[in-house]
Parts: C-alpha cells; structure tokens; sequence
C-alpha cells in the first residue's frame, strides 16, 4: 500500500511539472530567422534598396541630366543604391540593338542582388521595359518618367505594378504666349518626325487643337520630316514666309531618305533654311542654337516628382494605388540673343523664365554668387568706415595742429604753412594785433569776461570783408592776418579797416565792454627782402605803436629796426 502511493504521488508530480513546462512552452513566441518573419522592418542600413534607372538616351543627351539631377536629389537623404543603364536609342535604335541591350541587362542582373525597384526614363525605355515585363522585369514594381505619348502611358499605367509620370505639354500657355509675343504672325509651321517621341507631342498637339473652338483653332502646316528628301526638306524651309510665321519645332532626327540628324543637326537645318522665322520649341532639349524658347516640360521636376513616389512604393504603397501623374511640370525657357533678335524682354516672359546663355549683369552675377558677394560688401563697408574714421581723425588732428581752440581760428603755425606755400617773389603782408589794456580787464572781471571778449574779437575778424586777409590767433590777446598780393597801401587800408571794426563795444556776460586795439604791419617785399622777418618787423611796427599810447596802427618805417626784440 505505501509503494503503490509513492508510485501515484511520483506520477502525479511529473504531470504537473510537463504541464508546467508546455504552459512556459506556449507562452513564449517562437524565435524566427529574420528573412522569414512576415512584416519584420528592413535594416537599411546594412541592406538599403537597390533601383535600376534605365535612360533612352546617353548622358551627352541634354534632357538626361535634368532627369538625373531632379533623381539625385530627390533621393538625396533616401537609403538606396542607384544603378544607370543607358539605351542611347538615338545612336542604337534598330531591333538588333534593342535585342542586344536586353542580353547584356538580362546577364548583368542575373550576376547582381535583386533590384526593388525600376525606373524608366522616356519613351523608348518605357517600350523596352513593357516588351520585358514578364522576362527580366517580373513582380518588380516600375515606374515610368518623361514619356510624351500619353496613350502608351495610360496604358503602361493600366498594368500590374506599374505607375508613373507623362510628360504633359502646355499648350495652352505655349500659345498664349505666342500670340503676346507675336501677334502679327498667324501660321504655325510644325515640324515633326515619325519618332516616338516626336508624334507623341505631335498627337498632344493635335487632342489639343480638337479641343478648341474653330475660330480659335491656329492656321497650322505639318512639316513631316521623314516624308522628305534632304533637298525637299531645304525647299520647303526656305519658303516659310518669315513675315507673318512662327515654327513649332517638335523633333528632326531622320529624313525620308534615310538621314539621320542628331538634335544639333536638325536644328541647324532648320535654322539655316529659315533664319529669320522664330522657332519654337515645347521640349527643353536643345533649346539653344537658334531656337528662341517656349514653354516646355520639366526634367528635372519630373525627376523630383518620380522620386516621391518610388519612396512611397519601397515603403509599402503598392503601385496599383498610384494614379498615373498627368499635371503639367514646366518652365519658360527663352534663349537671350534670339529673344535680342525679336526684341523680347525678359518682362515679356512668364515670371521665373530662365534665360539661356543669359547675359551677365550685375543682378545675376550677385545672385549666382550672394554668399560672397555680401561678404565682399560686408569688407568694403568696414573698409570704408576704417577710411571715414582716419579721414575724420587725420582732420580733427589737422585742426587740432592749425586751430585755436578758444576762437575757433587759424594759429600761428597755420599762417606760417600759408607763408610757406607761396610763390619765392609772391608778395604778401603781415599784421600784428594786440587787445589794448587786456591784462586788467582779466585781472578785474575775470578770465571769463577775457575770453567772452577774445571770442568777440575773433567773431569781428571772421566777417571782416576782404578775401585776400587770413586772420589766426597766436596766443594770449594777440592776433595776426596774412594780407596776399599785399603792398604798402593795401595794408594801409587794411589796418585802418580793422581799427574802425573794432570800435564798437563787445557784448559780454557781465556787460558792454569797449575795446580798442594796437596794430603793426610789415609787407615783403616793399619793407624787407627776407621773407622769415616780415613777422618781426611788423611786431617792430606794433612795438611803435604800443609805445605812443595804443589804440592805433603803424606800416613798418625805416628805424623801426630798434624795437625789435622788444615787448609791451
């Protein structure tokens, strides 16, 4: 009995505890591999996603690095790698060479990691990737840009796992233009190939024109260059009527004899057989080289505009649910000598047109450069504000060297920087001036008063009326002027002049204050041949005068010598 309840009891024990341990089992999620775990995030960082860009063209081709560029930064901060291909379908265009693209693609994406996304660039590309949609191309989801043939785009569009973007042409602003331009040109040239590209526009074209009322419908020519020969071609350019006619240039890659013509080519064919008709042109590619411009779609936006939705795809958007874009994405473009050519200004343009070849101005050239530009600005304003300071400084200083600072007027060392700047045998005077008795007006009223009256002096010698006199301040009460072209009787008159201008009385802070004066005079080079003493005679001339009593004037006499050296 006690074994067979041990054996129940060990029994029951290792029950609970299995059940214990498929509990804990159930309750814990399984741990999965993360390339087999549905919905885990992709790290990519380690694993960023791979695109293949397939171009119709080559990079030479001008519309290849718009797209490029729109591309590029639109994926600028994304987490991918991107790789080109080019067909250069205008180079290599027959089935032999679409055949021959396909096997090296085919072979070098068998050698390479799967790619999670394919974008086409341009019609022919986009023929080439709906040809190989079920061979290299099968579940990857495509997107398609640049493609002008709206029908082969809605149709492209319509298919599993494809979207994308067609180029829309503007014709309706294209021909408001036209007419704001031109409205004295009635007939519209166009000029087409049997390329895709070109009867893609060319059938826009035309939905267009159906679209409009039939008296507004333009007087249009179809210049279908694969129907002509080289010469058939030259004929009928050449008798475009340039007066009252405008080309439309859609494309001229190939003649009807089997010609081919590349962008550059065509355009000078068309532009040397009717040089002064202007050309128009709705694609920016080649609008240059004779072509004056037009309203055309843009590259390098449908570039930007691709890259949005591929970044919606690779993040979960399936591409079914994308619409195809079909809104207009266009510039102005004008080229700047045929607009000078048909007298076009650039305030005749849609606003932001961009100007090929556009002259330099200075507006442009400080747009193109404003970092540096105001940088250089930023110098030359602290340049001039360095120059203004030393300028005004140099003055002040200047002022400071030839000016008294109480009068405001010239001092001595300015009179003797006049003296030195005449003529060797320039004549010239100098007078001397002493306030008579000022020692006791400062003694009893006051340096104040002295000064009010100094400043009052020095007022009366600024208005004094004649130009040849220069007057200064050299100290104290005395004053002195310089007297050009002088003689004896100029600073006779002079003197005398000065003496009846101070007569009348000062007007102080303390009172009326009459004053009188004490004048000398010396003139070279009647009084003396050297022109360094003419000071010291005319102090010889005023010692005279001090000495007889004040308040009077004397011209430097012969005897006068003695009183050199001498003061009062």
């Amino acid at each position: 009995m006690r074994k067979t309840s041990y054996f129940f009891i060990n029994k029951l024990h290792i029950s609970f505890c299995l059940a214990f341990c498929l509990l804990i089992f159930m309750a814990t999620p399984c741990a999965v591999p993360a390339d087999e775990t549905e919905g885990t995030e992709r790290d990519t960082l380690t694993d960023p996603y791979r695109i293949l860009c397939i171009s119709s063209y080559d990079y030479s081709y001008p519309i290849v690095p718009e797209q490029l560029e729109g591309l590029s930064d639109g994926f600028a901060s994304f987490p991918l790698e991107i790789d080109y291909e080019f067909m250069d379908a205008k180079n290599f265009y027959k089935s032999a060479d679409v055949r021959a693209f396909q096997d090296y693609l085919s072979y070098r994406m068998e050698q390479l990691p799967p790619f999670d996304l394919i974008i086409l660039c341009d019609d022919t590309a986009l023929h080439f990737g709906m040809n190989c949609y079920n061979t290299l191309f099968k579940d990857i989801p495509i997107i398609f840009m640049g493609v002008n043939n709206i029908t082969d785009a809605e149709t492209a569009a319509a298919r599993h796992n494809v979207t994308g973007i067609a180029e829309t042409i503007d014709f309706e602003s294209n021909f408001m233009l036209m007419q704001k331009l031109f409205p004295e040109r009635t007939h519209i040239y166009l000029i087409v190939d049997n390329t895709n590209s070109a009867q893609g526009e060319f059938l826009a074209f035309e939905k267009y024109v159906a679209s409009l009322p039939e008296d507004q419908r333009p007087d249009n020519v179809v210049i279908n260059t694969s129907l002509y020969s080289r010469h058939g071609l030259e004929r009928i350019l050449s008798e475009i009527n340039a007066d009252d006619s405008l080309i439309l240039y859609f494309d001229c890659l190939e003649d009807g004899e089997g010609n081919v013509y590349t962008l550059q080519s065509g355009t000078k064919l068309i532009v040397d057989h009717a040089p002064e008709v202007p050309i128009w042109r709705v694609s920016l590619a080649n609008m240059e080289n004779g072509v004056l411009g037009g309203i055309a779609y843009s590259y390098y936006d449908a570039g930007l505009n691709a890259t949005e939705i591929a970044k919606k795809i690779l993040t979960g958007t399936e591409p079914d649910d994308l619409p195809l874009v079909t809104n207009n994405v266009t510039h102005a473009y004008f080229e700047q000598e045929q607009m000078d050519k048909y007298n076009i200004h650039i305030k005749d343009l849609p606003k932001n047109a961009i100007i090929l070849n556009e002259k330099q101005t200075f507006a442009k050239f400080y747009k193109q450069n404003m970092l540096n530009m105001n940088l250089i600005f930023l110098i030359v304003l602290l340049l001039c504000v360095v120059i203004a300071f030393l300028v005004y400084a140099n003055h002040q200083r200047t002022k400071m060297i030839y000016q008294d600072f109480l009068t405001q007027m010239p001092n001595r060392l300015y009179i003797t920087h006049r003296i030195s700047l005449l003529e060797e045998t320039a004549p010239f005077g100098l007078i001397m001036m002493d306030a008579d008795h000022f020692k006791s007006i400062n003694d009893t009223l006051g340096h104040k008063i002295g000064d009010e009256i100094l400043v009052g002096i020095a007022k009366r010698l600024k208005e004094f009326s004649p130009n040849e006199v220069l007057f200064a301040r050299i100290g104290g009460d005395e004053f002195m002027a310089l007297i050009y072209n002088a003689n004896k009787s100029i600073a006779d008159k002079i003197c005398q002049e000065l003496i009846d201008k101070m007569k009348a009385p000062i007007q102080t802070s303390a009172k009326e204050i009459t004053m009188t004066i004490s004048v000398g005079a010396a003139v070279y080079p009647d009084d003396i041949s050297r022109r360094d003493l003419v000071a010291t005679y005319a102090d010889a001339a005023l010692y005279e005068v001090k000495k007889n009593g004040r308040n009077g004037y004397l011209l430097f006499e012969p005897g006068f010598e003695k009183n050199v050296g001498k003061s009062m």
